[in-house]
């Protein structure tokens, strides 16, 4: 083979990919040195000149912790499947929240999945049911795969994970507590040129591995090395064994589907397909596989006879995923449009068909090549086309759910009776490989990253408002929950009935973007405002605005009303907090700080106003948290103690406390009256957007994509989830509603409830 041959380039552009880890939509987590902290992001989620560097923060494309809903009563919820267990289930807890404790038994009948668990600062712990006290420490490197084309892929109905430690090593661990069962390092054939892994799989006898160099190395129980089968000079881009047999099935990306014997480690047979082979999925009784590539359909074929007995047609565009049922009477395949189609084994006639929300799904940044184009070569590998859209799908084992995985890094589970999508997630990494556990409670996600984490099953669906244009700044509820307020770049303010998922009224903001709002505890009076210090009233009783005030000198971050929604308070960057006269639109009181004021917020009887200050130095200075009389103006109490620039607090219903969180992940509570230090909980992660749900459920937004619900009096984590987006723009609770409202960077609105409905 000449240096310059296709083949060549392939496997050279590969390998330069792999070298640099340049696959567009790739994002290691603590890797990202453009973070911006809490602490440094303003109320919608804009960035805030500083001084000082932002630090990294190592959990930002993580997912946070396993969700315990509530019950109908308001006590905590869990997921259904675990009842019944005979040995306590064993879990990843969150990043660096080491007191959380794993799901225990339930029952419901939920099936949406949008709150996870995964590992931090380079560990992971494993909580036993019987011992929370006493977690069991992991090291990250023996369980956590490097990047790679291969990823990380899960084996025996997910109770095992392969990946790679690093390029020339395997390693087997348990899923559920990363207990490593076995460690590979891996043999390359007599005088082949080094390779590197672009596909794994594994059955309960047997690893195997498909490489760069176009060979496949199969790695048998307790053999020193590996037996080595070549397939010629390309590709392996898929690979796949039967729970048990003796065959391993390679696609190549010339378009070949090799038959390999296992017991000998031999080429038994070659079919010629239309395009490199994206994916492999053998029946669960190891009779068919079914296979994709460039050609937009899906071919079943007999393993044993290596005959191809149907071809499905009926994509439009090319497929890159592909999964049998549990029973193996249907598949299932994923193209890059982001289209789903069931089919019937059998008859090959189309089921039904399932679509991904615009905007999750993108034709780029999958970790599988699709060609290396005309004249590819390694300096070259920026415009190498790729197969994008979904790349991983996987059954629940009742067969009544499904979840597919994107090259642009969301999973999406889907109703499969009902027709309707479920909760997206965002893993900021393509997703490689899914797996539903065993009891269905909980749904595994292997990104192309190396991370691999655990999703629990989420109390309710949340319901969506979508129609906004752009990142929404501003998302409020009011205090029943009933009725929401969103507004953002696209110059909207929407209202919504909450309860219909319906758009009731868009109003037009006179051609400002709105960053930051406020919403009357009623839901008839909001206050807004943009990037200049001007703010516009609005009457929702009559839909209609009722103009502009102007009174600060500089930006305004921070609106809150008084409980009666009779006055209103605004914090600035000119260093001042005013409050005003909602009817009147009067300005009644000025109250001075000595830095730019980040956050104000009101007491329950509205006497007292918290605000929180940015220190000119940058959000790492603790800059002052002090308590106000409303009425007068004057200085009641500071409360010492943050290390970092606070961004939100709440107080407590009868206002003698006040609990208050940082860019830092500092949780603080404190006696009021006398800023007494009660009680201080560090996270590993920025907080911001603390809000109250009666007494029963403290909410803080965690860096840049989490919602944490604690304890309020004892900060003890209740539940923790994950919103689907790139950054979480704005997030509030009704307070009597039992409900959290988020607006994201893509324009979607989420409304959660604690509480079945």
């Amino acid at each position: 083979m000449s240096p310059s041959s296709p083949r060549a380039m392939r496997v050279a552009a590969l390998a330069f990919l792999l070298s640099i880890g340049a696959f567009s939509g790739c994002e290691r987590a603590g890797s990202n040195p453009s973070a911006t902290p809490d602490g440094a992001a303003d109320a919608g989620g804009a960035q805030v000149e500083k001084s000082g560097t932002s630090p990294t923060h190592a959990d930002s494309s993580l997912p946070a912790a396993a969700p315990a809903a509530t019950s109908g009563n308001g006590s905590p919820r869990v997921p259904a499947g675990t009842a019944g267990q005979t040995k306590p289930p064993v879990a990843l807890p969150p990043k660096g929240d080491y007191r959380s404790k794993p799901p225990t038994s339930s029952s419901t009948s939920s099936s949406a999945f949008f709150a996870g668990s995964g590992h931090y600062n380079g560990h992971h712990e494993v909580i036993a049911r019987e011992q929370p006290e006493l977690p069991t420490r992991l090291d990250r490197g023996t369980t956590v795969s490097v990047q790679s084309l291969a990823g990380s892929r899960f084996a025996e109905r997910g109770e095992q994970l392969i990946s790679l430690q690093n390029p020339q090593t395997i390693v087997v661990s348990a899923t559920a507590t990363g207990v490593v069962h076995r460690r590979i390092v891996r043999t390359a054939a007599e005088g082949s040129p080094a390779s590197t892994v672009t596909a794994l799989c594994a059955n309960e006898e047997t690893l195997a591995c498909g490489t760069s160099a176009g060979t496949v190395e199969i790695y048998k129980p307790g053999a020193a090395s590996a037996e080595i089968v070549s397939l010629g000079e390309t590709v392996v881009q898929a690979i796949a064994m039967p729970p048990r047999g003796e065959v391993v099935l390679a696609g190549d990306a010339e378009g070949s589907l090799f038959w390999i014997e296992r017991s000998r480690a031999s080429l038994k047979g070659q079919k010629k397909q239309g395009g490199p082979i994206h994916a492999i999925a053998v029946s669960p009784d190891g009779r068919l596989a079914a296979t994709v590539d460039n050609e937009q359909t899906v071919r079943i074929w007999d393993i044993a006879g290596q005959t191809l007995q149907q071809t499905l047609g009926g994509h439009e565009s090319w497929v890159g995923a592909v999964a049998f049922s549990p029973d193996g009477q249907s598949l299932l395949s994923g193209d890059a449009r982001g289209e789903l189609v069931r089919w019937d084994v059998t008859t090959g006639k189309k089921i039904a068909s399932y679509e991904f929300r615009r905007g999750l799904v993108r034709t780029s940044g999958s970790p599988v090549l699709e060609e290396t184009g005309a004249g590819g070569s390694a300096n070259d590998a920026a415009n190498i086309p790729r197969v994008g859209g979904i790349t991983a799908l996987a059954f629940r084992r009742d067969q009544k759910v499904a979840a597919a995985g994107t090259s642009s890094g969301y999973t999406q589970t889907f109703d499969l009776e009902r027709g309707a999508e479920l909760s997206p997630v965002f893993h900021r990494s393509p997703v490689i490989d899914l797996a539903f556990a065993e009891d269905g409670a909980s749904l595994l996600v292997a990104t192309q990253s190396g991370e691999a984490t655990r999703w629990w099953s989420a109390p309710d669906p949340p319901r969506l408002l979508e129609g906004h244009q752009g990142s929404v700044r501003f998302a409020a509820l009011d205090s029943t929950g009933r009725r929401g307020v969103t507004a953002g770049v696209d110059r909207q303010l929407r209202v919504w009935d909450v309860e219909q998922g319906l758009l009731v009224q868009s109003l037009d903001s006179g051609g400002e973007a709105i960053t930051a709002g406020a919403l009357s505890t009623d839901g008839t009076r909001a206050v807004t405002g943009g990037y200049g210090s001007g703010i516009t009233l609005w009457d929702l009783s009559e839909m209609k605005s009722l103009g502009k005030r102007f009174g600060h000198k500089k930006r305004v971050w921070w609106f809150d009303f008084a409980p009666d929604g009779s006055r209103f308070a605004s914090g600035s960057d000119d260093q001042t907090v005013k409050v005003w006269d909602f009817a009147s639109q009067r300005l009644i009181r000025t109250i001075e700080h000595d830095a730019p004021v980040r956050f104000v917020r009101f007491s329950p009887e509205g006497a007292r106003l918290a605000t929180s200050t940015l220190d000119p130095r940058g959000w790492q200075f603790p800059a002052r948290l002090q308590v106000w009389n409303a009425e007068t103006g004057k200085l009641l109490v500071e409360l010492r103690g943050h290390r970092a620039a606070v961004n939100a607090a709440v107080f407590s219903p009868d206002g003698s406390e006040l609990t208050s969180c940082g860019a830092d992940g500092q949780v603080c509570r404190w006696k009021v009256a006398t800023g007494e230090w009660l009680q201080d909980d560090s996270r590993p992660h920025g907080l911001s957007h603390a809000g109250l749900i009666g007494g029963e459920f403290l909410v803080m937004r965690r860096f840049n994509t989490g919602v944490f619900v604690d304890r309020p009096g004892t900060l003890q984590r209740l539940l923790a989830f994950d919103v689907p987006t790139r950054s979480i723009g704005d997030l509030h609770v009704a307070t009597r509603g039992h409900r959290i409202i988020a607006g994201t960077e893509e324009g979607t609105v989420y409304v959660w409830s604690l509480r079945h409905e």
